[in-house]
């Protein structure tokens, strides 16, 4: 599982990525690249006309989309901190801030990027506007066993309740997963978690954060992806073994029960025909396939790795402008410098904030 439609020639070089012309099954051309480029550059412009930048600050930053998605929608912004724990991902962080693009920021201010959010500053920390995190999610989820604090990578959470505290933001948006709220073992944690937020005060002492919110999301609607699918033969994908990598039993048994749901589904409804569908064929040996009408299941850094999702009419994993897409970016958009590989970029892409 580790071949891909990804062009690691030109990420190997460190070029930033565009289809030359316009691929058979692809959703990218040199037209809307053209369109999409023009149309950042006139944010750009709107952005510098802002008097006062937003400020941003963010922990196990990822690929920090929360920058990007910012600039992309026109405002002007600083980060002013982050942390990643990958190497190779702090290597892109940097190589964007640097290069600008959907990380340009105001004043040419660049953040400060720690390695290990455990170890940081916490003296030397501003105040901003908007914070994000997605701490480990490994020690709330089924598959780390729901350890909790008891596993060591926990404590990260309790370490981006600190940096709220002490940065006291307008805003802030953490990610993790359900279970961390619904199951019996997590609940005192999510608890805990409720109160300190809603005990963080101002300087005047007044609640910063008296109303919370929280929600899972799961699922984002296809609509990058529609361009590209074709109506559905179910029967194709039946014979569709030859074009998935050899000696994958599992994905070709994962495409045979995908082919059986849609199959039911038009029985049941003829419009189920014209639907856009999407397998997640990649996702562990123990969860069960499903093969989804116009939504696509949660990109993570396990599945983008071994491709994205299954394109079940094109018979084959997404390409890696595809992945950008689905998150949120224009293909191409952000470049990936070298020394990082297309499956490792893809897996960044996976783990980030769909921006």
């Amino acid at each position: 599982m580790d071949e891909f439609v990804f062009h690691d020639e030109a990420l190997a070089q460190g070029e930033r990525f565009y289809l030359k012309k316009p691929q058979k099954g692809s959703i990218v051309s040199v037209k809307k690249g053209n369109r999409e480029r023009k149309a950042l550059a006139t944010k750009k412009k709107v952005a510098a006309t802002h008097a006062t930048p937003i400020t941003t600050g963010s922990d196990c930053s990822g690929l920090d989309t929360l920058t990007a998605s910012l600039m992309m929608a026109g405002l002007r912004l600083v980060a002013k901190f982050l942390t990643e724990k990958d190497a190779k991902t702090r290597q892109m962080l940097q190589s964007q801030f640097e290069h600008g693009g959907a990380y340009y920021t105001a004043c040419d201010e660049f953040p400060r990027i720690d390695s290990d959010v455990m170890v940081r500053d916490y003296g030397s920390l501003e105040s901003v506007d908007i914070y994000t995190a997605r701490p480990p999610c490994q020690p709330y989820s089924a598959a780390g066993l729901q350890r909790g604090l008891q596993d060591g990578r926990g404590i990260v959470l309790l370490r981006v309740l600190q940096t709220i505290e002490t940065t006291k933001p307008s805003s802030f948006a953490l990610e993790n997963v359900k279970p961390l709220a619904s199951h019996k073992k997590n609940r005192p944690i999510f608890k805990f978690i409720l109160a300190f937020l809603r005990d963080v005060k101002d300087d005047r002492g007044k609640p910063l954060y008296e109303a919370l919110e929280f929600t899972w999301p799961g699922r984002i609607p296809c609509r990058s992806l529609s361009s590209l699918l074709q109506n559905v033969d179910s029967s194709d994908l039946k014979n569709n073994r030859e074009n998935t990598e050899a000696g994958n039993a599992r994905v070709q048994k994962h495409l045979v029960t995908a082919a059986k749901q849609i199959e039911t589904s038009i029985l049941k409804c003829s419009r189920a025909k014209d639907a856009v569908w999407v397998a997640d064929v990649g996702s562990g040996p123990t969860r069960k396939c499903k093969a989804l009408p116009e939504v696509s299941p949660t990109l993570t850094r396990s599945r983008c790795k071994l491709g994205g999702h299954m394109l079940l009419p094109m018979k084959r994993y997404m390409t890696l402008v595809e992945l950008e897409e689905l998150q949120g970016f224009p293909g191409g958009h952000l470049r990936v410098p070298a020394g990082v590989t297309a499956q490792q970029y893809a897996g960044m892409l996976g783990n980030a904030f769909t921006a």
